[in-house]
């Protein structure tokens, strides 16, 4: 029996808990969040002092990585689609010369 198989069947088992999710911040929550701090910023003027500037950039740098990294994934996926394409014409190609060669 091959070991990958044993050790799947283990992880599988309704031996070992389910294991929950990280809990994160929703996006909605984070917006929230924001919308908050932003409308507090906007009430109080234009005079905005250094700590509520602090706490505009630390609720914003999640976000900002995390789109930074939803983009670097949607690049790599697309290359691989377009690499898969690339396979994929290049049989087409070879199955058109095969029919035509053999007709």
């Amino acid at each position: 029996m091959n070991p990958a198989s044993t050790w799947d069947k283990f992880l599988l088992s309704d031996n070992m808990p389910a294991r929950r999710p990280r809990a994160r911040p929703s996006l909605e929550r984070r917006l929230a969040r924001l919308e908050k701090i932003v409308s507090r910023l906007t009430r109080a003027g234009v005079n905005v002092r250094r700590k509520e500037h602090d706490e505009v950039v630390a609720a914003l740098a999640p976000l900002a990585s995390g789109e930074e990294r939803n983009a670097r994934e949607l690049e790599i996926q697309f290359k691989r689609i377009a690499q898969i394409q690339a396979e994929l014409d290049d049989i087409k190609r070879a199955w058109e010369r095969m029919k035509s060669g053999a007709a």
